[in-house]
């Protein structure tokens, strides 16, 4: 089945009048899977084309549908899309497979050599990584960094996030509401070392997430966040998802990392 969305006179009716009371030309499109089909893609293409203004947009995007559909890179580009961001979350094959996530570091350079060729470089590009996947470790992890680091991946910043697994009612995936089998545990609040600040977590908002304890090594939600800190401190030049994003919204087209 086709995702749905919106008419086409429908969308275009609402670009236009944006531009013709406001002078509206950039959009952040909240869409989670922006590239989730190629008939999307071709439809916000043609769209774009009937506008009476340049539009540019900011799209979240899967980088594997890309390298699936490479004929939308083009179309995505010709439509005004000027910022992406990709949950690539790893380059370990082993940690990939488990969440359904398929990229080597060859397989996503290949891919996002082939966006900055098609784009002209005009595109903006930012990725984030997990931190505490199943079968990564620190080495793993330090590796994809370094990646990234030394430009061996043309992603124009990056971030990294300690693995969060969300709590009932918050949306879970299959990885999600099976960690258990995964290796995975809730980590004691009485533990010896970790206990007050997982207490201290705990009672922060109802936290609404696992504090985990991968079953396999020694790293936990609390190492996972500080690794992951060290990693975007260390990284500062590539900047933040934040400050990119502000960016992107409010000059794309001109916003260099």
């Amino acid at each position: 089945a086709l995702p749905i969305f919106k008419d086409f006179e429908i969308l275009k009716g609402e670009l236009v009048d944006n531009y013709e009371r406001f002078g509206t030309t950039r959009y952040f499109f909240s869409d989670e899977t922006f590239n989730d089909s190629v008939q999307k893609v071709e439809l916000i293409q043609k769209i774009s084309q009937e506008l009476p203004f340049k539009l540019e947009y900011f799209a979240y995007l899967r980088l594997d549908l890309l390298d699936r559909n490479p004929e939308t890179v083009e179309m995505l580009y010709n439509s005004g899309l000027r910022y992406t961001h990709f949950g690539i979350e790893t380059l370990n094959p082993n940690a990939g497979k488990t969440i359904g996530k398929s990229f080597t570091f060859e397989k996503a350079k290949k891919a996002i050599d082939h966006i900055k060729q098609v784009s002209n470089g005009e595109l903006n590009l930012h990725g984030t990584f997990m931190v505490g996947l199943p079968h990564d470790t620190e080495a793993s992890i330090l590796e994809t960094y370094n990646h990234l680091k030394n430009r061996d991946i043309a992603l124009d910043s990056f971030y990294f996030l300690p693995l969060f697994i969300p709590r009932d009612p918050f949306p879970q995936s299959e990885f999600g509401r099976n960690y258990l089998a995964y290796g995975y545990q809730a980590m004691d609040p009485n533990d010896p070392l970790w206990g007050e600040q997982i207490r201290k977590l705990s009672n922060f908002a109802h936290f609404p997430g696992v504090i985990w304890q991968r079953q396999d090594s020694s790293m936990n939600f609390f190492t996972a966040e500080k690794l992951a800190n060290s990693l975007n401190e260390s990284g500062l030049e590539f900047k933040k998802l934040g400050h990119i994003a502000a960016l992107g919204v409010s000059e794309i087209g001109r916003a260099h990392v």
